[in-house]
């Protein structure tokens, strides 16, 4: 699934914040402003798709992530998400009020290439559903206030659209929280019975020089590709080897193999021999977790990572060679990254990245630079001989008459 675009609104303090994505997407803001909150609130609304109905009833209860500020406090929960799947473009959306605990709303509507969306689900006192190609949406189906159609649709593996429906209900994301990258390090002892099969649930803290051994094992090209490009980062790097090792314990006479542990050796050029991969710091750390984690989510089919705040621990330089990178790492994962650093905005496109638009309110909105102002945003920033990322925070950071200027800039 290539996620095109998700629009998401009714969460905590998030108003119509719709993203089109490309390879690489920012959210940009200074702090406080609501970028976390747009990264649980799509983890939430895609979670929400997957749960049991009785789930479903428990998550519109959770009133801590509804809307509490008086200007949005009456907005329902809504989620809607356009991917391409192979040449059809498709939109899916469901909504749900709070206050009532029911959904109210349901459409899915695809498309081939030109022609025009067709409506294969829809919903709102009642629930349709098209059966057939030359068919219309008029199938009508029983459905409860925490039900989804979507979910409902699974169990109709005859459906002509079956793959679309599969596909919308295991869509997965992943946020990179990694601020101390430490507990993805170390040694672990492990006894394990299944071996290789990469099934990780990326919200774990796992180990990484386990994960890249098992890489190595069973997609070595991939595994090739992480080391290439953690080198790439880090010159002075000249190689790196996964070592997966037993531990053992003396039991009686017999010396018994009680599980295993794995460790990364690093070839530094300025050192006279291997390394451990744990005194490395901080942010190298981060980095090579970062681009394993990316390499596992690709396996695993998760269709979009988050990466918040990659800068932390980063000195300019690598920031910027790290971002290239980033941006040509994996094929078939989208990235969303946020951050309140100048620096970040200096090395993206500004077509890439969505503004948190400055407002008394206390509303999480965020807009994307109008194509026809990108010359004029860079040559503003020239005149002032700033870097647009510094020319941009500035504007955010100001009072109401930055505020008119930079809504100049935005859609």
């Amino acid at each position: 699934m290539d996620v095109l675009r998700v629009k998401l609104n009714g969460y905590k303090n998030l108003v119509n914040v719709n993203v089109i994505f490309n390879k690489i997407t920012s959210l940009v803001s200074v702090n406080n402003y609501g970028k976390s909150n747009f990264l649980t609130g799509l983890v939430f609304g895609l979670r929400f798709i997957k749960e049991t109905s009785e789930a479903k009833t428990m998550m519109m209860r959770q009133h801590n992530f509804k809307p509490l500020n008086k200007h949005n406090m009456n907005d329902c929960f809504s989620l809607e998400l356009e991917f391409m799947y192979h040449s059809q473009i498709v939109k899916y959306s469901y909504s749900f009020d709070w206050e009532k605990e029911k959904i109210i709303n349901e459409y899915l509507y695809v498309k081939e290439d030109s022609q025009k969306f067709t409506n294969y689900i829809k919903r709102e006192e009642e629930a349709y559903y098209r059966t057939s190609v030359t068919g219309s949406c008029n199938k009508k189906i029983k459905i409860d206030n925490n039900e989804l159609i979507i979910n409902k649709l699974k169990a109709f593996d005859d459906l002509f659209y079956y793959e679309i429906v599969k596909e919308i209900n295991q869509i997965e994301m992943y946020i990179d929280r990694h601020f101390d990258a430490n507990r993805s390090y170390g040694f672990m002892y492990v006894n394990r019975n299944a071996k290789y099969d990469l099934k990780y649930n990326l919200a774990n803290d796992n180990n990484i020089p386990m994960i890249l051994y098992d890489i190595k094992q069973v997609y070595p090209d991939k595994y090739a590709l992480i080391i290439n490009t953690f080198k790439s980062l880090f010159p002075n790097i000249k190689d790196m080897e996964v070592v997966e090792a037993e531990a053992k314990m003396n039991k009686g006479p017999q010396e018994v193999m009680v599980g295993k542990f794995y460790t990364i050796a690093v070839m530094d050029s300025n050192v006279n021999q291997p390394v451990n991969f744990d005194l490395m710091s901080d942010g190298t750390r981060k980095i090579l977790l970062v681009l394993t984690n990316l390499i596992l989510a690709e396996i695993n089919h998760y269709s979009l990572v988050a990466i918040e705040e990659p800068e932390n621990s980063l000195n300019p330089k690598i920031l910027q060679e790290y971002l290239i990178t980033l941006n040509n790492f994996v094929d078939d994962v989208k990235i969303i990254i946020t951050s309140h650093s100048p620096y970040l905005v200096n090395y993206l496109p500004p077509n890439d990245i969505y503004i948190g638009m400055p407002n008394d309110r206390g509303l999480a909105i965020f807009l994307k630079v109008k194509d026809n102002m990108l010359n004029k945003l860079l040559s503003d920033a020239d005149k002032l001989n700033m870097y647009v990322g510094d020319y941009m925070f500035d504007l955010m950071s100001s009072g109401s008459e930055e505020m008119r200027q930079i809504e100049k800039y935005v859609e």
